[in-house]
């Protein structure tokens, strides 16, 4: 004999309250994990970055830390030098804690100063950018992670050979007290690249037009290094009028040099180095190893100006 079930009928009412109680289960159950993924955006970790002042050139680093984190969505919290001089340790701490801060950034030499030096907060990566030579700043730093404005050696001869491929003896200004190391590593890194560095070594502003009278038959070019005894607004277009006056191109390292006659220029992008560290942290937030990393820089070359002076050039590719 057949067995039949009867069900009992559910009012209309009911099947709707039914319904509903069962719709409420079903967003619960699909929000649950995304409940879980905003706390975890909540307090998933944020890089500070600390700015020595508000002026253009660090304010551009900023906007490229920002372009590369936003896009990475890694919260930035934004804090200029002065704000945290005020801090006691005990307040930085809390603050540090409050905004889950684990990765620190600091752009300019008084940001490296502070927070690379005895305020140091504990636990905190840091990463550095906007400043010649981290480890003059803080003595033991040299490999922090960090994008230097200094322009290694050997890239700056490899784009002189390439854009000026006739000149072999670069001639380097420069006092012997300050840059004597890097002039040193310079002329190691040319022999490779098939030329020669003629140093043009001055102690004081006054013996400069002595050393280029002397040395302008001896060099194919003068490249201008950063040294606090040669290179001034006053000096660097002095050195260019006589050296074009001798028909030697010179070789700068930013767009003031550009402007003033510098036959081939580097120019830092500040807003690439910007990203360029924020790169690295991005890593080191992944497990991966930071170190140090050299600038972007473009190339700028007067080629009207090289032809005046019937020296051979190539264009770069970002012209």
């Amino acid at each position: 004999m057949a067995i039949h079930y009867v069900f009992p009928s559910i009012p209309m009412p009911q099947k709707k309250y039914l319904y509903l109680l069962f719709l409420l289960f079903m967003i619960r159950g699909f929000t649950a994990p995304l409940a879980a993924m905003a706390e975890e955006v909540k307090f998933r970790s944020s890089v500070m970055v600390v700015i020595s002042q508000d002026i253009k050139p660090y304010l551009e680093a900023f906007a490229g830390m920002r372009d590369y984190l936003d896009g990475k969505g890694i919260p930035v919290v934004k804090r200029f030098h002065k704000d945290l001089v005020v801090m006691r340790a005990e307040e930085m701490t809390a603050f540090l804690s409050e905004n889950h801060i684990e990765d620190c950034i600091a752009i300019g030499p008084e940001a490296v100063n502070h927070l690379f030096g005895e305020r140091r907060p504990p636990g905190i990566h840091m990463a550095y950018t906007m400043v010649f030579d981290v480890e003059s700043i803080v003595p033991g730093s040299g490999n922090a992670c960090g994008v230097p404005l200094k322009m290694p050696a050997d890239l700056q001869i490899k784009a002189i050979r390439t854009h000026l491929p006739t000149v072999k003896r670069i001639g380097v200004m420069y006092d012997p007290s300050l840059n004597s190391e890097f002039v040193t590593e310079a002329t190691q890194y040319a022999e490779q690249e098939g030329a020669r560095i003629v140093r043009m070594e001055t102690a004081s502003e006054k013996e400069i037009s002595a050393v280029l009278k002397q040395s302008m038959s001896m060099i194919d070019a003068i490249w201008l290094i950063p040294d606090l005894t040669v290179i001034s607004e006053k000096i660097v277009p002095y050195i260019i009028k006589e050296a074009m006056g001798n028909g030697i191109p010179v070789v700068g390292y930013n767009r003031f040099f550009h402007e003033s006659g510098a036959a081939l220029s580097f120019i830092l992008d500040y807003r690439e180095m910007g990203k360029q560290t924020a790169f690295l942290v991005h890593e080191r937030m992944a497990g991966n190893p930071c170190g140090k990393k050299p600038p972007f820089f473009r190339t700028l070359l007067n080629a009207r100006l090289l032809d005046k002076l019937g020296v051979t050039s190539v264009k770069p590719g970002n012209e």
